[in-house]
């Protein structure tokens, strides 16, 4: 237990201090790149994350191999895992970088908003090509780092180049000698070229052989059952993916890159709030398998009810400060111009998070008691629904269309995803939602009266009125939540669960 909680520590940290570097460094790509360019990295980018796919499931696979083998104990097998994963990757970044390096003799036009500029997106699909080639064996070696349980290493790795990275971005990319858009994929091409070199040396399994992966190790049988299990997530990846990624490809694909960024940017900020509750509920799966192992559903079923409280709780604060305050945080962010006339994406985004973010602890469990299939046919469902939406309310209603289409397909399969889980507890819809929702009733409305207030008041048209009011407003809701929202048993039952760790 203590593994696990201080990993997914490091994991929370890594999201806070990436959270940081995004806040600052978004305005800055933004105002260097400009509107269109800005809209061109989010497409491709996106469309990168499609063509992912093509690793079918590998990076969780890698996890699960690598934790089954020792590199002291199994070295000749450890071996044979270690370069197996690695090659399989670059395998995927090689093709995938095969892609754009064609999209980038064919038709790099198709990027340019002036004809005459088209060299200039064909050698920035270059560099994205040789990005791609790096960046899928670097994301192979993280996988092993993790079913190492090493995540503080990786974490440490990952955050010290994102740091370098972005000061030197932030003091060289506005120069007028630079082509921001090419230094910025520049400047990842190196940056993933050292992390490549790091992951390798601390992979590295001392004394037992070859510091780096080597294509004798390579084994065709391994492979074919590596693929076999990661095509078991595979669905579930694609419909995720179809959802996260799949918005911003209509949008450029419709009504041209210049109209991402309005709805990119709430959905980053929005993004920031799943990433959080992921990272907070990470540690509670393996307890949840190991209690189930042991044959103890009931303790099992106790900590998923008063984690959910707990998980809906901090989901509930986030919303509320996202519908009440995102508008004038977006506004100071990144320019007013960025969300004057388009609240309404980020409130509909903001309850897209919330509806879908309702079983927080969900796929956890699901997982832990390995009945997660049922999930992936819903997620499935899900993203066809958003998909068709979309594409139909894309032209009329703009980016505000895209992100209705993922609304509503939320709320169609979300009585769906309750009997996949909810079933499997024993208890309804009903009983879930008192149980999780009404808590936070209370601390929400005080929230909403304060942040509104602060927003009529105008305390929140600059930064330190912001901030107070945030913080006041945030902190009323804590209060409150801490006297209406956790039970005296679930404060106990999480001090002992955590002081035991």
């Amino acid at each position: 237990m203590h593994t696990v909680l201080v990993n997914t520590s490091s994991n929370v940290f890594r999201l806070v201090v990436s959270t940081v570097i995004t806040f600052f460094m978004t305005p800055v790509y933004l105002h260097a790149l400009g509107q269109y360019d800005y809209g061109v990295w989010e497409i491709v980018w996106s469309l990168i994350g499609y063509l992912g796919l093509l690793d079918i499931g590998l990076r969780p696979t890698i996890s699960r191999f690598i934790a089954r083998v020792s590199p002291v104990t199994e070295g000749e097998h450890w071996r044979k895992v270690y370069s197996t994963s690695f090659f399989l990757m670059l395998g995927v970044g090689i093709v995938i970088g095969c892609v754009f390096l064609g999209w980038s003799v064919i038709a790099p036009d198709g990027l340019a908003e002036q004809p005459e500029r088209a060299h200039r997106y064909a050698l920035f699909l270059q560099l994205v090509a040789l990005q791609v080639v790096i960046a899928f064996p670097n994301t192979g070696l993280e996988s092993a780092l993790e079913g190492g349980q090493r995540y503080v290493v990786k974490n440490n790795i990952t955050l010290l180049h994102t740091i370098v990275s972005s000061v030197f971005l932030y003091h060289y990319i506005y120069r007028s000698v630079w082509d921001p858009l090419l230094l910025l994929c520049l400047v990842n091409i190196v940056a993933g070229l050292s992390k490549l070199v790091c992951f390798l040396w601390m992979l590295a399994p001392r004394g037992i052989g070859p510091k780096i992966p080597t294509p004798s190790h390579f084994d065709t049988g391994l492979a074919r059952e590596m693929y076999g299990f990661g095509a078991k997530s595979f669905v579930q990846n694609t419909a995720g993916l179809i959802e996260q990624r799949g918005d911003v490809l209509i949008i450029g694909g419709f009504l041209g890159p210049a109209l991402v960024v309005f709805y990119s940017i709430p959905q980053a900020l929005l993004a920031q709030i799943r990433n959080l509750i992921w990272s907070l509920t990470h540690a509670l799966m393996p307890m949840f398998s190991k209690m189930d192992s042991q044959g103890q559903h009931d303790r099992v079923k106790t900590y998923f009810f008063a984690g959910s409280r707990l998980m809906v709780g901090i989901l509930t604060l986030f919303f509320i400060g996202a519908v009440t305050l995102g508008g004038p945080f977006i506004s100071l962010w990144v320019g007013e111009k960025y969300i004057s006339g388009n609240k309404i994406i980020l409130y509909i985004l903001s309850a897209y998070i919330y509806v879908g973010m309702m079983f927080p602890l969900g796929g956890r469990y699901m997982t832990a008691v390995g009945r997660h299939g049922a999930l992936a046919k819903v997620g499935s469902i899900r993203a066809l629904i958003n998909l068709g939406i979309s594409l139909a309310l894309v032209q009329p209603l703009g980016p505000a269309g895209v992100a209705l289409g993922s609304l509503l397909a939320t709320l169609v399969i979300f009585p769906m995803e309750a009997r996949a889980i909810l079933g499997c507890l024993d208890m309804g819809l009903g009983s879930y939602l008192r149980s999780t929702l009404l808590p936070a009733v209370v601390p929400a409305l005080a929230m909403s009266l304060l942040a509104v207030g602060g927003n009529v008041l105008g305390w929140t048209q600059n930064w330190l009125g912001f901030l107070l009011t945030g913080t006041i407003a945030s902190l009323a809701f804590v209060l409150l939540y801490l006297v209406f929202g956790l039970r005296p048993e679930d404060r106990t039952r999480f001090i002992r669960l955590f002081g035991a760790a």
